[in-house]
């Protein structure tokens, strides 16, 4: 990486690592593949309609994508800084963006009409340790050991990452009961579980493995922009915290599944990360105080208007009761502020929606989230980008966000050496301290483990919410 962040040298070593079809992946086929995606061939695919403009909206921070210095080198260049390009591209994404494959089968699609990723669903292609041999979308998927992966000690590596077991059938199955009982019958082998679940997982006779920090409660004061509005004092975001008990909402609604640290999307292993940032403690008389500071007494705001929103939330698989915890937050702030609260509980997609569109001013949205090592690309799309439709702040350059938030925001996000951590956590104290968000606790996700997997050997990773380290799983047998 360059010293301004702004552009990345990658270096390949060609003849290390086989394709799934039998090819060896050279230096043309990683640059192609990110050529195709941030730089100036995606810009030519969508000219050609092969890509829609959603597919490459990334390739606008970047100039281009171009073979050198050396001959097994390339290099990204961009238009702002991008320190956490390689996270970003692999653990980061939620799209193809980190997918290398072969130029010529990518490029044969593109001659043969095909458009978007049809070539690819049809005929997928990867290096990773399992080739896909069946599917039927948004149901199952089928796979098999990749028997040249390259990721073992063989090859240097200091963990064989190569799977330990022949075939894999991956199902989408919603209703936790059915996976419960496919664990307890044998026909399921690993489940996706959550803190209802447990005692189920536990009643089959299988093994719960907690992959921790794998998401987090986000708790978002929405569009607090106007000053007449109840929310748009940091004093007041604050107090409304410092008003719900909770520990004792974990305790009762979550137990093992939940833990009451770290702030918005900064957990324990994030980048960043300090004991400053957990869960304002529980402080009624404080909250009261602060209330009144800015104006608020028993629910009135100075002018006398009943300080009055809506709880916005839906159910979500990974972190159950939202409906529950955001009613036990309005019971709060009802009973012991004298607010007026409702909660209303939608459609995931919907809500977001609404959220997006600017349908929820001065509201609070209880969600779920994906937790991170790296919370760059969180940070700059909330506060640093105007474009953002889930941004924290109206206008990054409009006062008072360009000196509370903007300029601290732009320097933490500048700082491109080793001290780049420590601009981080002083970056965060002070965006918990604005409050524009926050969070009750982090989600730890269990995982129910059938007999045909050895105990004890399946380790997830922990800050992501889906399934990890499949290769740790060891067959009983």
């Amino acid at each position: 990486m360059t010293s301004d962040g702004l552009n990345w040298t990658f270096t390949v070593q060609d003849d290390f690592v086989t394709f799934q079809n039998g090819d060896k992946l050279t230096i043309d086929d990683v640059q192609w593949s990110v050529d195709k995606m941030l730089g100036n061939e995606a810009r030519r695919l969508e000219s050609t309609g092969y890509y829609e403009p959603r597919n490459v909206g990334d390739a606008a921070q970047f100039d281009s994508v171009d073979l050198g210095p050396g001959a097994d080198q390339f290099t990204v260049k961009g238009q702002r800084p991008r320190p956490d390009l390689p996270f970003w591209l692999s653990e980061n994404a939620q799209g193809p963006q980190g997918l290398v494959q072969p130029k010529a089968y990518t490029l044969s699609q593109v001659k043969s009409g095909d458009a978007g990723f049809e070539g690819y669903e049809r005929a997928p292609i990867g290096a990773g340790p399992m080739s896909i041999t069946d599917w039927v979308p948004e149901q199952k998927y089928s796979f098999e050991r990749f028997t040249d992966y390259w990721w073992h000690p063989g090859n240097g590596f200091a963990e064989d990452r190569r799977i330990k077991f022949e075939f894999l059938n991956m199902e989408v199955v919603p209703e936790d009961a059915t996976r419960v009982a496919a664990l307890q019958a044998g026909s399921a082998n690993l489940i996706e579980a959550n803190v209802l679940m447990t005692d189920g997982i536990k009643g089959a006779g299988a093994e719960i493995v907690w992959q921790d920090q794998s998401a987090y409660n986000w708790i978002l004061m929405v569009d607090c922009w106007e000053p007449d509005m109840w929310c748009y004092d940091a004093g007041v975001r604050r107090a409304v915290e410092m008003a719900v008990n909770k520990r004792q909402i974990v305790e009762e609604l979550y137990g093992r599944g939940a833990t009451v640290k770290g702030w918005s999307y900064v957990t324990p292993d994030s980048m960043g990360y300090s004991s400053a940032l957990d869960p304002l403690p529980y402080d009624l008389e404080g909250a009261k105080a602060l209330l009144a500071k800015s104006g608020i007494v028993d629910g009135k705001m100075a002018n006398g208007e009943q300080v009055s929103f809506k709880i916005n939330t839906w159910d979500a698989g990974d972190t159950p009761l939202l409906p529950e915890l955001s009613q036990l937050m309005a019971d709060a702030w009802n009973n012991d502020l004298g607010f007026d609260v409702e909660v209303v509980v939608g459609d995931a997609s919907a809500v977001r929606q609404k959220w997006n569109n600017r349908q929820f001013p001065a509201d609070v949205l209880v969600r779920t989230n994906e937790a991170r090592f790296d919370g760059t690309s969180i940070t700059s799309g909330g506060y640093n980008n105007k474009d953002i439709a889930w941004r924290s702040v109206r206008d990054p350059d409009e006062e008072p966000w360009l000196t509370n938030t903007t300029i601290p925001v732009r320097k933490a996000l500048n700082d491109l050496s080793s001290t780049r951590n420590a601009s981080f956590v002083e970056l965060y104290k002070l965006l918990k301290e604005d409050a524009q968000q926050w969070s009750a606790f982090y989600t730890n996700l269990p995982w129910g483990v059938g007999k045909d997997i050895k105990p004890g050997t399946y380790k997830p990773w922990t800050l992501v919410p889906y399934v990890t380290a499949i290769w740790t799983a060891v067959p009983a047998n």
